[in-house]
């Protein structure tokens, strides 16, 4: 696998999230429930600590919401984070299409679903939108990439 800008941030962050919980497991030297698990199945890492679990994994993660339309293309990873304040997701999608038109397919499909951009800061060197719905947060952060477009999604439970 390249190692192009998308695939090293995921990893940074996949790397960052493991080392967080790991500090706080440490730091609060519990055991038991409070002690951090690691729950490996396949290319599905889940970290839980308490009620609060972190999944990582390579496709869409589990309860991502239905209503929230995702660009066509490559997959290249997904997590939830589940807290005691909600629910909230990211998904990692390389498309062929070029920038401007993955914007505009971004836009007509979220504002498409009932969702109401809130952001939007778009250039030829990428940018974010954000949209607010319902029940939803969604921010998308845009970039160029070798061929075709790079796109983060970040979805959010809103608080209630």
């Amino acid at each position: 696998m390249p190692y192009t800008p998308l695939a090293v941030a995921r990893r940074l962050s996949v790397a960052l999230a493991a080392a967080v919980l790991t500090l706080l497991s440490a730091c609060s030297g519990s055991t038991g429930e409070d002690a951090l698990h690691l729950d490996t199945d396949g290319d599905t890492q889940t970290y839980r600590q308490g009620e609060d679990e972190l999944v990582v994994g390579t496709g869409l993660p589990d309860g991502f919401p239905a209503q929230i339309p995702v660009i066509d293309g490559a997959l290249s990873g997904g997590s939830r984070v589940v807290t005691g304040q909600g629910t909230a997701w990211t998904v990692a999608v390389t498309t062929d299409k070029a920038l401007a038109a993955a914007v505009d397919e971004v836009r007509a499909g979220l504002t498409g679903a009932g969702l109401d951009e809130v952001l939007a800061s778009t250039g030829p060197e990428g940018g974010v939108l954000g949209y607010e719905g319902t029940d939803h947060l969604v921010q998308v952060a845009i970039t160029p990439a070798d061929v075709g477009t790079a796109l983060t999604y970040t979805v959010a439970e809103k608080a209630i």
